[in-house]
């Protein structure tokens, strides 16, 4: 019995080893099978889904709506439902279509219904792209020459005290609130002229800008860039300076120029 105890007591690291060791070596032999069977050439391929009603557009129809709807922001899923069911060239196949499929039709390519911002069609004419650009190069003439010139922005804006911005923050369930007086009153327009450095003048009054006004602010301007004793003086070293605004109907009378 102490020989039976002994023997086992020596011996039991190595049976804990080799039992560990078969355990790792089933293990190994299972996850390579697993393996091999994902591997395998001879695996049955799944079969393509079939059964129930298949796409109503083809992917060519489909882009064609989408196109549509990039010429025409505006239109509504009637509107695109009519133009479809109308269609007898690209929809030729297409006698009815419910506005939901069309709905999902816009979802799958990423289209969604957005805001609205109206932009002025002349904006993208070639007439007013070609007179960018030739605001653009001059621009880049006169930054280029010497002496260098200053640029004076120019610009007109209207507003009213009851005028706030339009959202705000407050807790969930209740609105967000600003106090404004009761009344409307006047419009205010500010007309303020800005430098590279920030602001140099500005004139606020009640009502419209109009010609007369801005010769009145133009006369402040002038006697805020130009000293009294530079003024009448052409000089080649005599700092230049160049008014930029935008093409408001009265800044193009004569009396302006």
């Amino acid at each position: 019995m102490l020989y039976t105890d002994t023997y086992c007591t020596l011996h039991a690291p190595t049976c804990m080893f080799y039992s560990k060791m078969c355990v790792c070596i089933i293990f190994v032999y299972v996850k390579v099978c697993d393996a091999s069977l994902h591997l395998s050439p001879h695996r049955t391929a799944r079969l393509p889904q079939t059964g129930g009603r298949g796409c109503l557009f083809t992917p060519q129809q489909e882009e064609a709506i989408c196109t549509t709807v990039r010429a025409n922001n505006a239109m509504r899923l009637r509107e695109i439902q009519r133009t479809i069911i109308e269609d007898n060239d690209v929809f030729e196949n297409i006698h009815m279509v419910s506005i939901s499929t069309i709905d999902r039709v816009l979802h799958r390519n990423q289209m969604s219904i957005e805001q609205l911002y109206r932009v002025p069609f002349q904006r993208n004419e070639d007439r007013v792209k070609e007179l960018r650009y030739q605001y653009v190069q001059r621009i880049m003439e006169l930054e280029s020459s010497e002496p260098s010139h200053n640029f004076v922005y120019v610009d007109e804006a209207g507003f009213n005290l009851t005028k706030c911005r339009r959202r705000g923050r407050n807790v969930i369930g209740h609105r967000a609130t600003v106090d404004l007086p009761g009344q409307r009153g006047g419009n205010i327009t500010m007309c303020a002229a800005i430098l590279e450095h920030g602001v140099l003048t500005h004139i606020p009054l009640i009502g419209p800008y109009n010609t007369q006004h801005l010769l009145n602010f133009l006369e402040t301007l002038y006697r805020a860039l130009i000293p009294d004793d530079e003024r009448g003086l052409f000089k080649e070293d005599l700092p230049k300076y160049v008014v930029i605004c935008d093409n408001v109907s009265f800044h193009r009378s004569n009396i302006i120029r």
